[in-house]
C-alpha cells in the first residue's frame, strides 16, 4: 500500500475512503490474502469485507494514481493561487454562492443511495448539499487539484463523520473513479469547463440518464457587460488560469440532452443543466 510520512509515523491509505491512517493507532484492520489493510472506521472495514476486490481495484486505480498528480506549469499556477486563496476562500465565497450552490445541487435531482461527483470541489462548500441529497447510503466523490483546498474539505468530512464522501487529489483531465456516477456538479470551475479533455473525461464516468449541472462566473454582452465584466474579471482573476468567456458551458451543451441555461446577476453568473445521453 502507498505510504506517507508524517513526523515519525508511517501512514497507510484506507482502501475504501482513501484517508491516511496510522496503523499503530487505528483499531480497525482486516487481513486479506496474506496482507493487512487498515481503516479509519468500522464502516470502511465492513465495506471492504463484503467486496475486497472492488476496493483493491479502487486502491490501485484511484487512490494510488491520484496521490501524486503530475506537475506542469498550469498545475503549479493552480497550486500557488489556491495556497494563497485558501486562507480567505470560505469566508468570502460561501456567503456569496450559497443560494446558487443549493440551486445547482437541486437541479441534479439526486436521491437516497445515488452517487455524485463534485469536480473541482475546492474546500468542499458543496459537499454538505450533495451529502444531504444522496443520504447515508449514497456516495459523493470530490476531485480537486489543490492539496491545500482539499485539506480543508477533508477536515470538514472528518468533523462531520462522513465516511461516504471520498476526496481525490487529481487533475480533471486524468482523475479516476471506481464506479459510475448518477450526477456531475461543476461549480465555479471555469478552467475545467474550458479544458479540451476534462469534460469528456468526466462524462465518461456517468451512467446514461445522469444529470449534469454547472454554475459559475462568465462575461456578458452589451451594457450589462460594460457594467459588470470588469468586476467579474477582477474577482475571478484570483482563481482562474484560463480567461473568462461568454459561454463557458459550450462543451457541455454539445454533449447533453434537454439543456437549459439560466443567467443571474446581470448575466455575470450562470446555472446550466442537462442530461447525459451516451
Amino acid at each position: 500500500m502507498p505510504e506517507e510520512t508524517q513526523g515519525t509515523a508511517a501512514l497507510v491509505r484506507d482502501p475504501v475512503c482513501g484517508m491516511m491512517v496510522d496503523p499503530r493507532q487505528t483499531r480497525w484492520r482486516h487481513q486479506h490474502e496474506g496482507k493487512t489493510y487498515f481503516f479509519c472506521n468500522p464502516r470502511c472495514v465492513g465495506k471492504f469485507q463484503r467486496n475486497p476486490e472492488h476496493y483493491l481495484l479502487a486502491l490501485a486505480l484511484v487512490w494510488e494514481k491520484s496521490a501524486s498528480p503530475p506537475a506542469d506549469d498550469r498545475v503549479e499556477r493552480v497550486h500557488r493561487k489556491y495556497r494563497r486563496n485558501v486562507r480567505w476562500y470560505d469566508r468570502l465565497v460561501a456567503p456569496l454562492t450559497t443560494r446558487l450552490r443549493r440551486d445547482a445541487v437541486a437541479r441534479l435531482a439526486l436521491g437516497e443511495g445515488t452517487r455524485a461527483l463534485d469536480l473541482g470541489c475546492g474546500t468542499g462548500l458543496s459537499l454538505p448539499f450533495l451529502r444531504a441529497a444522496v443520504g447515508a447510503s449514497g456516495v459523493v466523490y470530490g476531485v480537486d487539484l489543490s492539496p491545500d483546498m482539499l485539506a480543508v474539505a477533508r477536515r470538514c468530512c472528518a468533523e462531520r463523520g462522513w465516511t461516504n464522501v471520498h476526496l481525490i487529489e487529481a487533475m480533471a483531465e486524468s482523475f479516476e473513479l471506481p464506479e459510475a456516477m448518477d450526477g456531475l456538479l461543476c461549480f465555479y470551475t471555469n478552467d475545467i469547463l474550458l479544458s479540451p479533455s476534462a469534460v469528456p473525461r468526466a462524462l465518461g464516468f456517468l451512467r446514461a440518464g445522469a444529470r449534469v449541472v454547472a454554475a459559475g462566473a462568465k462575461l456578458t454582452r452589451g451594457w450589462r457587460g460594460a457594467l459588470v465584466n470588469p468586476v467579474t474579471r477582477a474577482y475571478s482573476g484570483l482563481a482562474v488560469t484560463r480567461g473568462l468567456v461568454q459561454e463557458p458551458w459550450a462543451k457541455l451543451r454539445e454533449r447533453l440532452a434537454d439543456f437549459h441555461v439560466e443567467e443571474r446577476w446581470l448575466g455575470s453568473q450562470y446555472l446550466v443543466w442537462g442530461i447525459h445521453r451516451p
